[in-house]
């Protein structure tokens, strides 16, 4: 009982430093929120239209530039998933 005790103890102790690390970004956090939920009809637009004009400036690089990021991507992202296992031994 003692244990679980403890444990509720740091648990809770845990949360409240996140939260405490997280209150400068809580006006950040609320305008993604915003963005996210689709707010305002305007935000639906700009959405669209960034995603489009990505897409389209993609379509106007030749296939070895993309083929190049997406493996830099690729690589990128196994390093982030095994680097820490790797690190940690």
């Amino acid at each position: 009982m003692l244990a679980q005790q403890r444990y509720n103890f740091e648990e809770e102790r845990d949360v409240n430093l996140l939260a405490n690390d997280l209150s400068d970004w809580t006006g950040v956090i609320l305008k993604i929120e915003g963005l996210l939920n689709w707010e305002s009809p305007r935000l639906l637009v700009s959405i669209l239209l960034i995603v489009s004009v990505i897409f389209l400036l993609l379509g106007t690089f030749h296939p070895a530039v993309l083929t190049m990021l997406g493996w830099f991507g690729l690589t990128m992202s196994i390093v982030d998933f095994i680097g820490p296992t790797l690190s940690a031994r």
